[in-house]
């Protein structure tokens, strides 16, 4: 059933595709998101936590990881059908992450911006809380996306590849320095786009899970 669903990914067109993730990442992120059937839970903060300053100018880096992915739709190889299970990996961490966040959904305490923060800082941020909870935070979507995006552009070539990490390096920082995220969640959000990717695109591997 994978192969064939990656097949049929394989064939359409990039633009298509992004629509169509644009869709279930509204369904399965901000959607569950901002559902409360369950309260979240708080996670332990570690002394890591605890010591990273919030700098909310990194909203910024942070809202740039759509940006980021987008731009990986498009320049997935397609030759070597990069492209398919590239696609298909995105929409399947969405779909598993939403999963994730409707059963166990957690929260991170958001602090009180400071009052020196710049009008424009401001305003995305803002923008940001009135569109995303303080919820879904384990494990974290935007890791899980752009370390999995990243791996398979590094598949495409290694200057591409390695703007790509060091753009995620960026984003996984600001998840932190933006307070949305728990050190844990990024952890685990590297894990599940590590493991996701092996699933997908080891030669032996490949497409036995489904």
């Amino acid at each position: 059933m994978t192969k064939e669903l990656i097949n049929q990914i394989q064939r359409q067109s990039r633009w298509l595709m992004l629509i169509v993730i644009v869709v279930v990442f509204c369904i399965a992120y901000l959607g569950t998101n901002h559902l409360n059937f369950i309260a979240p839970h708080y996670l332990p903060m570690t002394n890591f936590d605890k010591m990273i300053p919030f700098l909310p100018w990194t909203v910024f880096i942070y809202l740039s990881a759509f940006l980021m992915v987008g731009a990986a739709v498009l320049l997935f190889n397609k030759k070597e059908k990069d492209y398919g299970r590239g696609v298909f990996g995105i929409i399947f961490l969405l779909l598993l992450q939403g999963a994730v966040f409707v059963v166990f959904p957690t929260a991170y305490p958001r602090p009180l911006l400071p009052a020196d923060v710049s009008w424009l800082s401001h305003m995305a941020y803002d923008l940001l809380t009135f569109i995303e909870t303080s919820r879904d935070c384990f494990p974290s979507d935007h890791i899980a996306m752009t370390v999995f995006v990243s791996l398979v552009l590094w598949r495409r070539g290694r200057l591409l590849g390695g703007i790509s990490f060091f753009w995620t390096i960026l984003v996984a920082i600001s998840t932190l320095t933006l307070k949305q995220h728990y050190i844990v969640d990024v952890f685990a959000g590297i894990t599940v786009a590590a493991i996701t990717y092996y699933w997908l695109f080891s030669s032996k591997k490949r497409y036995r899970i489904l």
